[in-house]
């Protein structure tokens, strides 16, 4: 970790070293540590998992180059909730894990074809992780009234609130579906501003550059009760999050001016 002070913007040239040490780094690295997670959830054993998710991902930003510098808001306790963030890069995982992870025992809401990856797929299977079929948002959905039906979990939970990775580095409107799936949790939702990662990592391109990505929680939004059809308060709570997430970016990576 480091802080604002020693903060350096990754670059927007080069990384070319950073990448081949990257992929010559990470097919083993992944290898060795979905194992130990698939192992983590056959067992079920929490504490192996958060050691396995972390060691991979510390593992991949050491390598890359990327160093954190986070900040969160006083008002953020160690209570489980949701995370909602914005999505820049193929990097975002590592980064929100190692970062989360300090304070709270995080499982992602990722798309269905991760879970297909081997080892890394196999990792986070039986491991608390939520699957969402970009075609069938119901499927989720499902998931997580089963998890609230339980009221077993104790985990937090990360949702990437466009659906996908910003093609350009700015963000995108947040789903009104995909923030009323999580609505259905009943619990506190905190934004969360990933900075710069679309700079050490942009969409459609093979490389890593290094430098320090920000991290920044913010206040958590109490979630009063929702039973699905309130579409005002569904509005109201996205637009709130969406707002706390956008106003912590630089002006280049917020939401393109609307025409």
């Amino acid at each position: 970790m480091t802080t604002e002070s020693d903060t350096q913007r990754p670059s927007q040239r080069g990384g070319v070293v950073r990448t081949v040490l990257l992929f010559c780094f990470l097919p083993g690295w992944t290898v060795l540590w979905g194992l130990t997670a698939m192992l983590a959830g056959w067992i079920r054993n929490d504490w192996l998992f958060r050691l396995s998710l972390g060691s991979w991902s510390r593992g991949i930003l050491f390598v890359s180059g990327i160093r954190l510098a986070v900040t969160r808001a006083p008002e953020l306790t160690n209570a489980a909730c949701v995370f909602v963030a914005n999505h820049q890069s193929a990097l975002d995982i590592p980064i929100l894990s190692t970062a989360c992870l300090m304070t709270h025992d995080v499982r992602f809401m990722a798309k269905e074809s991760l879970f297909k990856i081997p080892f890394l797929g196999w990792g986070i299977s039986g491991n608390g992780f939520i699957p969402i079929k970009r075609e069938s948002p119901r499927h989720a959905a499902n998931t997580i009234k089963e998890i609230v039906a339980k009221n077993s979990s104790a985990y937090s939970y990360v949702l990437f609130a466009e659906g996908t990775r910003s093609p350009d580095g700015r963000m995108q409107d947040f789903k009104r579906g995909a923030i009323a799936m999580v609505l259905r949790m009943g619990r506190p939702l905190a934004p969360v501003s990933i900075i710069d990662a679309c700079r050490a990592n942009p969409k459609g391109r093979w490389i890593v550059r290094p430098g320090t990505v920000r991290v920044m929680f913010h206040a958590p939004v109490i979630v009063p009760a929702f039973d699905g059809d309130d579409r005002a308060l569904r509005e109201t709570i996205t637009a709130q999050v969406q707002k706390a997430v956008e106003e912590a970016l630089p002006e280049e990576q917020r939401r393109a001016a609307a025409v």
